[in-house]
């Protein structure tokens, strides 16, 4: 249904009808398709209904990803200092993304063993170029000696989502 009073085929792109209809009689096309659609004079298709090129998807003026995460892998040791993590984030569209937000989400696992010092989420609010953030790390005193892989998700209101991962090992 290409809408119009009579069942119609549209035609698709490439086929040999698409402006192959003629100026003069007897191969001169009707003013209006069956959808009442204008065709151009001189240039029109072959058959009941107009070609109608197809949208063209969006292209993506908003979009973020991580550039780096370092150090790969982080390496802590049982009860000591609090060592950081430091996440890239950057701008992959042609508009700024706002609203950026960076959050870890440890397993239920790593919570056990790992402890985060400060906030889950870091917000590098509208982000046109690259930002980094930081996040801070304690291995427990009774940590299991183990490589952790920690999920970070960046949302921002007007881009997709991305996630990756901090690996954390414990020695």
């Amino acid at each position: 249904d290409n809408g119009g009073p009579a069942p119609t085929h549209a035609l698709i792109l490439g086929s040999p009808a698409i402006g192959a209809g003629g100026s003069t009689a007897p191969d001169q096309c009707p003013a209006t398709d069956q959808t009442g659609r204008d065709r151009p004079a001189g240039a029109c298709d072959i058959g009941a209904v107009q070609y109608i090129e197809p949208t063209p998807p969006p292209v993506d003026t908003f979009g973020v990803k991580f550039s780096k995460i370092k150090p790969k892998p982080l390496k802590l040791k049982r009860g000591k200092k609090a060592k950081a993590v430091s996440v890239k984030v950057t701008s992959t569209g042609t508009g700024a993304a706002t609203g950026v937000r960076v959050c870890v989400q440890p397993a239920r696992k790593a919570k056990k063993s790992i402890k985060l010092v400060g906030k889950f989420c870091r917000k590098p609010g509208t982000l046109s170029a690259s930002k980094t953030v930081k996040f801070k790390f304690k291995a427990k005193k009774k940590a299991r000696k183990k490589l952790f892989k920690l999920k970070v998700v960046m949302t921002s209101t007007n881009a997709a989502q991305k996630t990756s991962a901090i690996k954390v090992k414990v020695k």
